[in-house]
């Protein structure tokens, strides 16, 4: 049950593999219609080859109606497909498909003014399990911003309930996530540090119980405000170059050795 929220969790958001994408806004403006994620792994001593690990599909608000995820050059049987439909910028419903088979299909609902989503609704074709979240927002809280996610997983056996709670300054940037169970117990917690400039200074990411980890990422930027490096309290490195127009070019992942391990190479196609 656990394995199966965090896997529809995580596909909601398109399974963003990196820190550091491509921003919408930006991609809308220069008519980006579909990006390309090539992988090399150069940890595997010999293999020269690049395959294609994402393929994403945009409208014209730079938003994904397709995203294809291959984790066949990583070796795992396993391909991906999530599709979207929208009404102008709304999102109205996605579907999840695992090689080949439909998995989850999503509907989302949205408050008063259409603006905020209130509830999402998933259900898992294989054993007909429900997921359903509801989203709620406050205007103030003290001298911070909050909202929150309660998140209900129902099956046979019953349900489960987990609720994250986001947290944010007077700036409205964000501070912190934290997911408890039902018991009030914390499964994982995500907090931010700003700096002056406006920029996230560093990320430290926890998880606890029967899987405990903590690993804090460091951010450098460049004059334009991108993120040019991460480090990581495992001493793993990421490197990212861009274009001439700000679109992410290339990243470059370092072990803890400092030997250059993967490599992600991004293509773009271009609306006429």
């Amino acid at each position: 049950m656990k394995k199966i929220v965090v896997l529809c969790i995580g596909l909601l958001a398109f399974a963003a593999a990196n820190a550091q994408q491509n921003d919408t806004a930006l991609l809308r403006s220069l008519n980006v219609s579909e990006v390309k994620k090539y992988q090399c792994i150069h940890a595997f001593v010999g293999n020269i080859d690049t395959c294609l690990v994402e393929h994403q599909k945009l409208n014209t608000y730079g938003l994904n109606l397709f995203f294809l995820q291959d984790l066949g050059c990583s070796g795992y049987k396993q391909r991906d497909i999530v599709r979207a439909t929208y009404v102008g910028r709304r999102m109205e419903s996605q579907s999840l498909e695992r090689n080949n088979k439909m998995l989850v299909l999503y509907a989302f609902k949205y408050g008063k003014k259409q603006k905020q989503l209130a509830r999402k609704t998933e259900v898992i074709l294989s054993n007909l399990d429900t997921i359903q979240t509801e989203y709620t927002y406050y205007k103030k809280r003290r001298a911070k911003m909050l909202d929150s996610t309660r998140l209900t997983l129902t099956n046979k056996k019953g349900s489960k309930t987990y609720v994250t709670k986001n947290t944010y300054d007077k700036k409205k940037r964000l501070l912190s996530v934290i997911t408890v169970n039902s018991a009030g117990e914390t499964l994982t917690e995500t907090s931010h540090t700003w700096g002056t400039d406006g920029n996230i200074k560093s990320t430290i990411n926890s998880s606890f119980g029967e899987n405990i980890s903590f690993v804090q990422t460091f951010f450098k930027y460049d004059q334009n405000d991108r993120v040019v490096e991460t480090n990581d309290t495992h001493s793993r490195r990421n490197i990212y170059s861009y274009t001439d127009s700000g679109l992410l070019r290339n990243m470059l992942g370092y072990n803890a050795k400092g030997e250059l391990e993967i490599e992600f190479i991004y293509k773009y196609t271009f609306t006429k």
